[in-house]
């Protein structure tokens, strides 16, 4: 039984950690002057207003964070400010098998030097 309360108590570490980093990314974000429709010309009032409503900036900053948490929570991580055709869970299921061939790559490649290293 101790194992798996130390296991418990590991993974409710990790699940703090990330929380904690999540909604310390979440505050930096927003606290940043600037924003993600920001540029040189000025959009109209209206067009400006449509996308704050889009992308639920026009919520109070509780609320912005509450839905957003839910929704990471959930595996939704919103719709993509660079890619307005793509939500952002879509471009990181076309960019996961280059990224795990990279990572396995890296990993053998590792592991080979680090063999050779350890014979001399």
């Amino acid at each position: 039984m101790p194992a798996f309360r130390l296991l418990a108590l590991r993974v409710a570490e990790a699940l703090l950690t990330l929380w904690l980093l999540a909604t310390l990314c979440f505050v930096l974000l927003r606290a940043a002057p600037g924003g993600p429709f920001d540029s040189e010309k000025a959009a109209p009032p209206e067009v400006q207003a449509a996308l704050a409503a889009q992308y639920r900036l026009d919520r109070p900053l509780p609320a912005q964070y509450g839905a957003w948490l839910a929704d990471v929570v959930r595996g939704d991580l919103g719709p993509s400010f660079q890619y307005p055709d793509y939500r952002v869970g879509e471009l990181i299921a076309q960019a996961l098998p280059v990224s795990l061939l990279n990572g396995l790559a890296a990993l053998v490649l590792a592991l080979a030097l680090g063999i050779v290293a350890a014979r001399r």
